[in-house]
């Protein structure tokens, strides 16, 4: 009998053929992400899909769902490239804030892109509704106004938010 780890933390025993089925006594629990996690797991953390949701008029977002599941209590919100707003995991963004670092270091990029990248960065908590604040600032950046409609996109390691005119003319460019 050798035991293996499953993509939850589960253990696994292998036992002898003339064992035959062994029968399972309860109800299994459903996989939270909990202990050991293996490659197949990591996929589990992608954002994908997209939804239009509507700002409020305190400048919040609701985030899907599905997202904020894998977001998890805080994330950060940066500006991003073509007037839009990224999301980031704390994890995601302690790697990009290393990434660009380490680029600044290497010459690769300037330092003014350093300290825009830094400045511009705003941690936050969702709410019990899973609502994000979208400050004038980054609102402005993405062409959002409060009452009205946002796309928000997953983008594999990161989330996207974006005018809704803006998110058609990056799907027809495809």
């Amino acid at each position: 009998m050798w035991p293996k780890w499953g993509i939850c933390g589960e253990v696994w025993l292998t036992l002898p053929k003339e064992w035959g089925i062994v029968g399972v006594r309860g109800t299994p629990e459903p996989c939270r992400g909990r202990g050991k996690t293996d490659e197949r797991s990591k996929g589990m953390q992608h954002f994908l899909g997209a939804f239009e949701r509507q700002i409020d008029v305190k400048g919040r977002l609701a985030l899907p769902a599905t997202f904020r599941a894998r977001l998890g209590e805080s994330c950060f919100l940066t500006l991003g490239a073509d007037s839009s707003i990224e999301v980031f995991t704390s994890e995601k963004f302690v790697e990009e804030a290393a990434r660009i670092t380490a680029a600044q270091e290497r010459g690769e990029i300037s330092m003014n892109f350093l300290r825009a990248f830094a400045a511009n960065a705003l941690p936050i908590e969702p709410d019990a509704q899973g609502r994000i604040y979208l400050d004038q600032r980054l609102r402005r950046h993405a062409k959002l106004d409060v009452k009205s409609p946002a796309m928000v996109a997953g983008r594999i390691d990161r989330i996207e938010i974006c005018s809704v005119e803006r998110f058609e003319r990056s799907m027809q460019a495809g």
